[in-house]
């Protein structure tokens, strides 16, 4: 968004996420930065909460286990 001159809604994108992702029932949503936080990524994991087969999604990284 800095690109197309509107840095500000970088920060609202991100909280984006949160709203999205954040409240997902079998799934919570993990992030230690973002680029709207000075961060050189936008990293998240999704990982399973209870129940079933445990593992974890993250960001360039792949499945996990």
């Amino acid at each position: 968004l800095t690109e197309l001159g509107i840095p500000e809604l970088t920060g609202e994108y991100c909280h984006g996420d949160e709203v999205m992702y954040g409240r997902l029932r079998h799934l919570e949503f993990l992030r230690t930065g973002t680029l709207a936080q000075g961060c050189d990524v936008c990293d998240f994991c999704f990982e399973r909460r209870a129940g079933g087969h445990r593992g974890t999604l993250c960001s360039g990284r792949g499945p996990e286990t």
